[in-house]
């Protein structure tokens, strides 16, 4: 059951630094696709956060395309809290139902390689 509206915008924007913790999560909406880098400039980037205000409880998806990189994708409770995370090495899907309304964060992290990535939460 899918309690989410769709919000298709079509556009692709690039992530803002700094977001590389809590504080600094750049805002993402509902069905737009953020782009991003990490280890590349500043080769030092290894973190990009994200934070999202869920309009009501239900099923959250986060896509997530790592090009040259390896990692790991995350969903946080506003409170920073670890809901899920999964490892991603090309493109992988991270689900969670039933988070509750409000503030959630999602996060990029770089393990390995340099490059771009790109992330959707549906």
């Amino acid at each position: 059951m899918l309690f989410f509206l769709c919000l298709i915008s079509g556009s692709l924007w690039a992530d803002v630094e700094p977001n590389d913790d809590f504080t600094t999560a750049t805002p993402l909406e509902l069905g737009e696709q953020v782009s991003g880098t990490l280890f590349v400039d500043p080769e030092s980037d290894s973190n990009d956060y994200y934070a999202i205000n869920l309009p009501e409880n239900g099923l959250v998806t986060l896509t997530a395309e790592y090009d040259g990189l390896s990692g790991f994708v995350y969903l946080y409770r506003s409170n920073q809290v670890q809901i899920t995370n999964t490892s991603v090495n090309g493109v992988t899907t991270l689900s969670a139902d039933c988070i509750g309304e409000g503030l959630i964060y999602a996060r990029a992290l770089r393990t390995g390689g340099s490059g771009s990535y790109t992330l959707q939460v549906d």
